[in-house]
């Protein structure tokens, strides 16, 4: 009677297959493959197929995710909601979801960033502000494949779309002089001298001033050791450290 039941279970398809395999790195995959043990070995070989032949972004089931379903997702992620950046990720995810929201992620092709960006930079946005939105909505998209939410094909044309600003290019080459320092420090009120005073003395940047905190200054060497949470970069190093404003300058 159980073999019975079985075998009707079986052709009724209410007995699911699944296949268990590796990827290079050791993480372990469990897929569903059908209703018969034929589907399953025949899903089982392309996987063995595919790993041998190092095809590892077609090893994923494909994705049917939109990027609004993506955006939702990304930003509800501890890791995210956590960054001191995280209104800006949620106003550019916002300005690329606008246009993408319910294109599924695998439907986004290279061309349509690129006229993404030609589309931003006509309503007078700044080539650095379209990069930034490009970059975020690339994190979102590999955060969701290194879950193995999505299938390698939706990162590529992420990854082979360029930048509109080169690296280096957006690099202020304005110099305030000493003079235009003192007179600005003569008209500004007492609240924005102790800024202009940091920034010109350090070079650090307005956000980076703002996150400023006692515990952030080392009295015995007169520095400024900024911690990687309140740097553009994302990261704490020698270059974010900043001498003391000297007594002539501040």
């Amino acid at each position: 009677m159980v073999l019975k039941g079985c075998f009707k279970a079986k052709r009724n398809k209410k007995v699911k297959f699944w296949i268990s395999y590796r990827f290079p790195g050791g993480k372990q995959r469990r897929e569903f493959v059908g209703f018969s043990v034929e589907e399953a070995r025949d899903a089982e070989g392309k996987r063995r197929s595919q790993k041998r032949e190092n095809r590892i972004f077609e090893m994923l089931p494909e994705s049917k995710m939109t990027f609004d379903e993506l955006a939702k997702w990304y930003l509800k992620q501890t890791s995210v909601k956590s960054l001191s950046s995280f209104d800006r990720v949620k106003g550019a995810l916002k300005n690329f979801n606008d246009v993408f929201g319910d294109f599924q992620l695998n439907e986004i092709r290279q061309t349509d960033l690129e006229e993404y960006q030609l589309r931003r930079k006509k309503q007078g946005r700044a080539a650095a502000t379209i990069g930034i939105e490009i970059k975020y909505a690339q994190t979102a998209v590999t955060k969701a494949y290194d879950n193995d939410l999505i299938d390698g094909h939706c990162l590529k044309a992420f990854r082979k779309t360029k930048r509109l600003l080169q690296k280096g290019a957006n690099v202020r080459k304005t110099t305030v002089s000493i003079k235009q320092y003192l007179k600005l420090k003569k008209l500004a009120s007492a609240h924005y001298n102790a800024v202009l005073i940091i920034a010109f003395n350090t070079g650090m940047r307005l956000g980076e001033i703002r996150q400023l905190r006692w515990l952030h200054i080392d009295w015995t060497k007169m520095m400024i050791r900024l911690p990687k949470e309140a740097t553009k970069e994302g990261r704490a190093n020698k270059g974010h450290s900043h001498q003391l404003p000297c007594r002539i300058c501040a």
